[in-house]
């Protein structure tokens, strides 16, 4: 997906606007796309990313007809993917108010943790009726237009605030479209291939030598005991990806286990709560879409048909405790994703994202 997206932007982009004709093909393109909600944020960034590499040293013309063919990718993006959070709002829009902000904000080409904190409490205090959100929006472009600079570098930092922005104002006003998958599959297949179809359907997926280098330096036999590489497994990775939904939910659960096996597991309110998000979120991709319909057609009644229902099956599967050593001291994630520890040896702990905050402690 990402060198198709990429490759449909820089067309885009080429001639400096959005013909109503392009405006069309966007909508279509984003249709046949069907884009899982934790791939919305990539989206739009790389619209700025994109963007970026047309802008001009100093044509402020060229700049502003940049800026204005961003806000319609975001645009489309917005009408195609999302809804609003809250249609009727908490405050009708005042375009003034709004424009002066986003000249403070922006101003200095630099959003720094403060102002990300005040920008989320504004949209939070300023969420317009539905008819407002895109001129909301749009004062966030046109703003930026009036901070252009003479130099390419200060109007890529430019370009990042305005991206902040927009991301900050969808997080507050919008939310993704319940997502559905629309191919059609082969359900008569072994697991082996089930598998890999939910790998290929797995468009959120981190791409080596882009997002995460590693440096596996002699490697390692199977049967070989203990850590036989000088230096860490991993050299970089994009942390930027933890903060999509399904890894952002995913992570909020690994510090919920003992890893000490004959150790009673307990799950607080909270802890159940952050399993049940973290399964929605995953439930709204393709792989787990796709896991659904192969289990239905393959254990037929025994899967439940509704997504709620499959929900709860999942959590008793992966989150309920069972007894590894006389009490309830693991469950299928914990032993999993986590790892956990017996008789100072460590079982299970597939999952690279432990393995690299492991890694960043010391361990």
């Amino acid at each position: 997906m990402d060198a198709k997206v990429e490759q449909f932007y820089r067309q885009i982009f080429a001639d400096l606007s959005v013909s109503p004709e392009e405006a069309s093909e966007l909508v279509t393109f984003y249709s046949s796309l069907n884009p899982p909600p934790d791939k919305l944020v990539w989206l739009r960034a790389t619209a700025f990313r994109i963007g970026c590499e047309f802008l001009s040293e100093d044509d402020k013309d060229r700049n502003v007809a940049i800026l204005r063919v961003i806000n319609a990718i975001v645009h489309t993006l917005e009408k195609s993917c999302m809804v609003p959070r809250l249609p009727e709002g908490n405050s009708e829009f005042d375009g003034d108010k709004v424009g002066e902000f986003f000249l403070g904000v922006l101003g200095d080409c630099g959003i720094d943790q403060e102002e990300n904190e005040e920008l989320i409490a504004f949209f939070k205090e300023n969420i317009p009726p539905t008819e407002s959100l895109v001129a909301m929006r749009a004062a966030a472009f046109k703003a930026a237009t009036e901070c252009l600079k003479d130099d390419k570098e200060s109007n890529v930092a430019l370009l990042r605030c305005v991206n902040v922005v927009v991301h900050d104002f969808e997080l507050t006003c919008f939310k993704p479209k319940e997502y559905k998958l629309k191919q059609t599959f082969n359900l008569d297949v072994n697991l082996s291939d089930a598998i890999q179809e939910m790998w290929n359907l797995d468009v959120n997926r981190l791409t080596p030598n882009v997002d995460y280098t590693i440096n596996v330096q002699e490697g390692k036999k199977p049967y070989w005991k203990g850590d036989h590489a000088a230096d860490p497994l991993f050299t970089s990775v994009d942390r930027a990806a933890f903060k999509r939904p399904a890894y952002k939910t995913f992570i909020a659960l690994l510090d919920n286990y003992k890893s000490q096996t004959g150790e009673a597991e307990t799950m607080s309110s909270h802890e159940r709560h952050e399993i049940n998000t973290f399964l929605e979120v995953i439930l709204q991709t393709a792989p787990m879409q796709y896991a659904h319909q192969y289990l239905r057609a393959k254990k037929g009644s025994e899967i439940p048909s509704s997504q709620a229902e499959f929900q709860k099956l999942l959590f008793k599967i992966w989150f309920d405790f069972y007894r590894r050593e006389g009490v309830k001291d693991s469950s299928g994630f914990e032993h999993v994703f986590v790892g956990e520890v017996k008789d100072g040896k460590v079982s299970g702990f597939h999952n690279w994202i432990q393995f690299y905050f492991e890694e960043k402690k010391g361990n």
